[in-house]
């Protein structure tokens, strides 16, 4: 069975997330901690006994760190963002997670995401990758 951490801080959203994904893929355990516990998931959690964290830019956990701390294991890492704030975007696009989630995805989106990523593929929500391509495009001329 594949695993999936979600670091998200406890609401209703994050709750949805977990029974979504619990229920429409079954091959997935889901496991969610908030920021308070993310010192003791790093040591309690084994990094190769889990395939998918989804890290929350809400939270007080720095993704470059995380990143750092998982870049000679083959853990899929993804930030789930509730704004658009270019400039944070344009870092977090920089540090190339596999995966970029939004807050207005729908149930469908998110079961893509998780299972493109799952099969090694990259994942950029519709609403992110304008900022995306303006950023690619400014760079490149």
């Amino acid at each position: 069975m594949q695993k999936i951490i979600l670091l998200k801080e406890p609401n209703l959203l994050r709750d949805e997330i977990i029974r979504v994904l619990q229920e429409k893929l079954p091959h997935y355990s889901v496991v969610s901690y908030h920021t308070s516990q993310f010192e003791q998931m790093k040591t309690s959690e084994n990094p190769l006994n889990m395939d998918l964290m989804i890290i929350d830019t809400e939270t007080h956990i720095d993704p470059k760190a995380v990143k750092e701390f998982y870049k000679d294991h083959d853990v899929k890492l993804a930030i789930w963002t509730s704004r658009t704030d270019h400039q944070r975007l344009i870092q977090l696009f920089k540090l190339g997670f596999d995966g970029y989630l939004f807050n207005e995805m729908e149930e469908a989106e998110l079961l893509l995401a998780v299972e493109s990523m799952g099969q090694g593929k990259k994942y950029v929500h519709p609403d992110l990758c304008t900022i995306l391509l303006n950023e690619y495009i400014k760079a490149s001329t």
